[in-house]
């Protein structure tokens, strides 16, 4: 049982899952980032990074299709 505040492991799991400008929900199981899973991580990264919340979002989007359309899910990345 680890005696880490309940903050510092969720920090701690957001920046295991970290790729660079999105996050994947579980290591090693999806390597996409899933739109309903970005909107929660960005709320947890703009409790420590409120950049790195921004960018889990611009991400996201910059996934979308086109001007009218929604995002993809997931959002395929490299």
């Amino acid at each position: 049982m680890t005696t880490r505040p309940l903050t510092e492991q969720a920090e701690a799991i957001l920046r295991q899952n970290d790729r660079g400008g999105y996050t994947v929900p579980t290591e090693g199981l999806y390597p996409y980032q899933w739109n309903w899973d970005s909107a929660f991580s960005a709320f947890g990264f703009s409790e420590f990074d409120l950049e790195r919340a921004w960018q889990e979002l611009g991400t996201l989007f910059s996934g979308q299709w086109g001007q009218r359309h929604g995002t993809a899910h997931p959002v395929p990345r490299a």
